[in-house]
C-alpha cells in the first residue's frame, strides 16, 4: 500500500487529479457567486477530455489500489494550496 502512495502517476491519472482540483475550485468559487453556476459547470464540462477520464478509470478498475496514489497526490496538492 505504501508503494502505491508514492508511485509515479500516469498522464491520465494526473489528468484525473487536475480535474478533481478544478471541480473543487469551481465549487468553492460558486459558493460566493452562485449565479455563475450553470455557465461555469458547462465550461468545465466542455473542457473535459472524456477519453482520458475513461481510459484512467478503466485502468484503475483493473488495479483499485491505484487510487491510493491518486488520493495521495490530491491531498498533497490540496495541502500545498492552503
Amino acid at each position: 500500500m505504501e508503494a502505491q502512495k508514492s508511485r509515479d502517476l500516469s498522464a491520465d491519472e494526473r489528468y484525473l487529479v487536475e480535474l478533481y482540483l478544478k471541480i473543487n475550485d469551481l465549487e468553492k468559487n460558486l459558493q460566493m457567486n452562485p449565479g455563475d453556476s450553470l455557465k461555469k459547470w458547462d465550461e468545465l464540462r466542455a473542457s473535459v477530455d472524456t477519453t482520458r477520464v475513461r481510459r484512467a478509470l478503466r485502468s484503475l478498475e483493473g488495479d483499485p489500489e491505484g487510487w491510493v496514489g491518486i488520493y495521495g497526490r490530491i491531498n498533497e496538492l490540496d495541502f500545498q494550496r492552503r
